[in-house]
């Protein structure tokens, strides 16, 4: 059998997003078409979600359109949804699956609950509250054949408020397979991975985006990217000018598209590095911020790490304490560590001085 595998929808939820580009064509919702999409060009056998399908009670309305808009669409193919309740949607999931008989809750009082599917028994827990911070292992169901486990839980473990389980836990049972929510970025564990969610919901959640096909006649997985937003990082300094005198909205437009790759990017972007053009650095930090560029993709923000560039040759000149360091300075090579580490304390050491002269 095929199941497609995915979790952490959020929808209902608005992410950041330029000005022009709408929440329909990039966010959370576009996510869950693109997912239904897949499901009914692959004829799966069955759509698995681990928790948080809608965002919250607060985004009620929205979210809760959107996904049975998208359930509306599998049913008519005759494509199950077997889905768990996760923290942001432990009180909404039963109202969503009312009127499809091929929407499956299961586990909706915080007891494990199973499901039959061929020669597979899906076995999943919902949470009963907003928190849950017990491991939610005990009580697994005992049943024969060939078992997956459909669960939201952090899989960190330790005093989580969100249904914490260790590794061992989940390998103690036994499920062929995991299927996990919780955890937005995509990550494998032997039998168990997250799928991560569909689209990065903030410029933290970086990386691309995908939905996981499983075979469950191998227990096989095998992960199919997704055409949203991708959010990225980037550093820029000084060294990224082709000439002193270049602009740095130049500069950023032209070390930024050499690095988006998906349909939309966005970016955090950080300057960095010691310089001369401080001003500069400190005014685009300010006006790139949610701007939009010819080519794909945006700056979600715009952070400035810079530092001032030091004259350590007219520094080494003068009689102070600073002075000795210049010159110290001097003798090393400009490249290495150490000398970074020798012109950050010059910076402190004339921090000091002129605090003591003021």
């Amino acid at each position: 059998m095929k199941f497609l595998c995915t979790a952490d929808l959020h929808l209902g939820r608005a992410i950041t997003l330029p000005e022009g580009v709408s929440q329909e064509a990039q966010g959370p919702s576009r996510a869950w078409n693109l997912i239904c999409g897949i499901a009914l060009d692959r004829k799966v056998d069955a759509l698995l979600i681990a928790g948080d399908a809608i965002d919250s009670e607060r985004s009620y309305t929205e979210g809760m359109a959107v996904f049975r808009h998208g359930l509306k669409r599998l049913q008519s193919e005759g494509i199950p949804v077997i889905l768990t309740a996760g923290n942001h949607d432990w009180n909404l999931i039963a109202e969503a699956a009312l009127g499809f008989p091929g929407v499956v809750p299961l586990g909706l009082d915080g007891e494990w609950e199973t499901h039959s599917l061929g020669d597979v028994t899906i076995a999943g827990w919902s949470f009963p509250a907003r928190h849950y911070g017990e491991s939610p292992m005990e009580g697994f169901p005992e049943v024969s054949g060939r078992i997956v486990g459909l669960l939201h839980c952090d899989l960190a473990g330790g005093s989580s408020r969100y249904a914490p389980v260790s590794l061992a836990e989940l390998e103690s049972k036994p499920a062929e397979a995991w299927v996990l929510g919780h955890v937005h970025s995509p990550l494998e564990a032997r039998k168990c991975f997250y799928p991560g969610a569909p689209v990065g919901l903030n410029c933290t959640e970086t990386g691309p985006r995908s939905v996981v096909l499983m075979d469950t006649d191998m227990m096989t997985t095998r992960r199919i990217p997704l055409p949203v937003l991708e959010w990225r990082e980037a550093t820029i300094t000084e060294a990224d000018f082709l000439h002193p005198d270049e602009g740095i909205d130049s500069v950023v437009q032209r070390a930024l598209s050499e690095k988006a790759e998906a349909e939309l990017t966005g970016f955090r972007v950080y300057f960095q590095g010691r310089t001369s053009r401080r001003i500069d650095f400190r005014e685009a930090a300010i006006t790139l911020d949610n701007r939009l560029f010819p080519g794909g993709f945006f700056i979600q923000q715009a952070i400035d790490f810079t530092r001032p560039l030091l004259d350590v040759e007219n520094l080494a000149r003068g009689r102070r304490m600073s002075s000795l360091l210049a010159r110290e300075l001097q003798s090393m090579d400009p490249d290495s560590e150490e000398y970074a580490v020798g012109l950050d304390l010059l910076e402190e050491l004339l921090g000091q001085e002129k605090a003591v002269e003021a």
